[in-house]
């Protein structure tokens, strides 16, 4: 009799080390969703600009920025945005060159600005760069407007608005120019594209 409780004791505790560990890699998936959410989340359906109440489309629409109270981070870099009577002022970093990335709104218009400054190589092989990253958002036409300015020539317009078409109810359009660049490493040949996504 003694040896068959002893068996089912050893079940016992052994299903609650089981449950022990689905606890752990529960927790362990809640926490790393929380941690990764703001862009993987968004990424995965669709892209930032789909989702104009997420903090992840400041980037594309600048004027999001407004009425922003957060903070983040990927564990190499922080973004905090807060808002102080009226007035929303944001501040990110994390790389090295980094000299200052700033967003600001005051209610309808917001924008951004970045200015990174990478020094010469050492061996002098690489050449010193002063790279700006500008982005301007507001209101327009029934939508949000969001406009953005890198550092080569990449520029970006993007346009969302409310907007019945068939099945949808939203529209998102965007125009993208890149500019060319020879001289990297792999050489970037000139591009611009165009897009309209309607959703619902």
């Amino acid at each position: 009799m003694r040896v068959i409780l002893s068996i089912i004791i050893h079940q016992t505790n052994k299903e609650k080390n089981t449950m022990k560990n689905v606890k752990k890699l529960l927790i362990f998936a809640t926490i790393s969703t929380f941690v990764f959410a703001s862009s993987t989340r968004t990424n995965a359906l669709g892209g930032a600009g789909f989702w104009e109440d997420d903090y992840a489309n400041i980037g594309s629409f600048p004027a999001s920025v407004n009425g922003q109270n957060v903070a983040w981070t990927n564990g190499s870099n922080f973004t905090t945005i807060f808002d102080k009577d009226g007035t929303t002022w944001g501040f990110a970093g994390g790389n090295a060159n980094d000299v200052v990335n700033m967003y600001w709104g005051n209610g309808t218009y917001g924008g951004n600005l970045g200015l990174a400054m990478v020094p010469e190589s050492s061996d002098g092989a690489g050449d010193g760069a002063t790279q700006i990253n500008a982005g301007f958002g507001m209101p327009l036409a029934g939508g949000d407007f969001g406009f953005t300015y890198a550092s080569g020539g990449d520029i970006h317009i993007n346009h969302r608005r409310a907007q019945d078409v068939w099945l949808w109810d939203s529209m998102l359009i965007n125009v993208d120019m890149r500019a060319e660049d020879t001289e990297a490493a792999t050489p970037v040949e000139a591009e611009m594209s165009f897009g309209v996504h309607c959703y619902s």
